[in-house]
């Protein structure tokens, strides 16, 4: 599916709603489970993660923490650090759970959208493969 004016996913980023500082790209985004987490080695540089004392453990994922921009003088939360899990409760992947409601858009200089829920996104977000 197109995006916004023929947009694809890899020409929207997505920025703090806070501080409209770049977070990563809705190219990088993937679907696992009910989470949308990242697949961009350099978001890391991007956020902070502050991790719980306390695991919640879920059948297919724990969450062990929770995300915030990295921007120093922001620190507004962007979702959830999560543990994937296989059949056996063995970590398969270490990644994120983007919440959509902590990001803003940015189809353009000018056009700049937030959104309630994921499906709302008018762009494709793929499902993780490979896990």
């Amino acid at each position: 599916m197109a995006g916004v004016a023929g947009q694809t996913s890899d020409t929207v980023d997505m920025l703090c709603k806070e501080c409209h500082v770049y977070i990563t790209n809705v190219g990088h985004m993937r679907k696992k489970g009910s989470q949308f987490t990242c697949k961009d080695p350099g978001v890391k540089q991007r956020i902070a993660v502050v991790s719980y004392q306390k695991k919640n453990r879920y059948r297919d994922s724990e969450t062990i923490g929770e995300i915030k921009c990295g921007n120093p003088a922001c620190g507004q939360k962007l979702g959830i650090a999560v543990n994937f899990l296989d059949s056996d409760g063995d970590v398969t992947l270490k990644g994120y759970g983007f919440s959509v409601k902590s990001f803003c858009f940015k189809f353009s200089e000018t056009h700049k959208e937030m959104y309630k829920q994921w499906k709302k996104v008018p762009l494709d977000i793929p499902f993780m493969e490979g896990i």
